[in-house]
């Protein structure tokens, strides 16, 4: 395919999606598309939000990436989304009979490819099985819903180990978590996705209609995720009523190979249209081809 995020980019970087980033706000009119942080890092990178949508839409659906170090393939994945999404707007092309633009008349959709850039930095420099940020925090346990009652790791001391599940010193504690909150708190998204690695499922909490056809177009069983809470994002979102799912992408063990990008891209690619043109009708039967 022959488009700005390069597919076969073996280890797609924090400097790859920032310059990839660039080009699709230079290249899409601002109408379409708008480019913003919602925060810094403790090691002063920009945690990027790119907007495709009307900038008054009325209802966001908001999907973020790599908030665990080690599953940065999913940042390369999802920017492959975004831009098949705002080139497929911007001809004026059909998903199952339904222009592109409809789709987005409504909607905007906040993408977050990569959450955890500092941390993507560290896996990719050598330690790969690395999970926390740079302060060695476990970001899906940083939430204060169930803050402290999940699993402990005795490695995550930045100096060795995968730096798993520590939730940090209270909830809250880090700037990424406060980021995403408060992009959250502002947009009031109707739905959140959360891209994680690896196991090829779809979980969630509360069941929501555009479930089933996410099942069916990705190919993953959906698992319904019960259980006390343990400060991971999904349980904040819950206790907000927002809906949500989190897509395990790829198998094996995270990081997983970069050529499993090709298949889950063959998966994915049209989920953002499906996702747009069943939450605003839940419970209305959708034509699938």
């Amino acid at each position: 395919m022959n488009g700005i995020v390069n597919i076969h980019q073996r280890m797609y970087s924090y400097q790859h999606m920032e310059q990839d980033l660039q080009k699709i706000a230079e290249t899409y009119p601002p109408e379409s598309v708008r480019l913003f942080s919602i925060g810094e890092t403790v090691q002063h990178r920009q945690l990027r939000c790119l907007r495709i949508g009307p900038e008054n839409a009325e209802r966001a659906i908001l999907v973020q990436a790599s908030m665990h170090a080690r599953e940065w393939l999913n940042t390369q994945l999802v920017m492959l989304m975004a831009e098949r999404l705002l080139r497929r707007n911007q001809m004026d092309i059909l998903w199952e009979g339904i222009p592109y633009r409809q789709l987005l008349r409504h909607y905007a959709v906040h993408i977050i490819p990569m959450l955890n850039p500092d941390g993507v930095e560290i896996s990719q420099g050598g330690r790969k099985r690395y999970k926390a940020n740079a302060n060695g925090v476990d970001l899906n346990r940083n939430y204060e819903i169930g803050f402290g009652r999940g699993e402990s790791s005795g490695e995550n001391e930045l100096t060795g180990g995968d730096a798993a599940f520590f939730p940090g010193d209270y909830p809250g504690s880090e700037s990424e978590t406060q980021a995403l909150m408060k992009l959250v708190q502002e947009i009031q998204p109707d739905l959140v996705i959360n891209y994680h690695s690896a196991g090829e499922e779809i979980i969630y909490q509360k069941y929501f209609n555009a479930l089933r056809y996410m099942s069916d177009m990705t190919t993953y069983p959906l698992h319904h995720e019960t259980g006390a809470a343990y400060g991971s994002l999904g349980d904040w979102l819950t206790e907000r009523g927002i809906p949500w799912c989190t897509i395990e992408t790829g198998l094996g063990k995270a990081p997983v190979w970069h050529s499993q990008i090709y298949i889950q891209w063959f998966r994915h690619r049209d989920l953002l249209p499906l996702v747009l043109a069943t939450v605003p009708r839940q419970g209305a039967s959708v034509h699938r081809v």
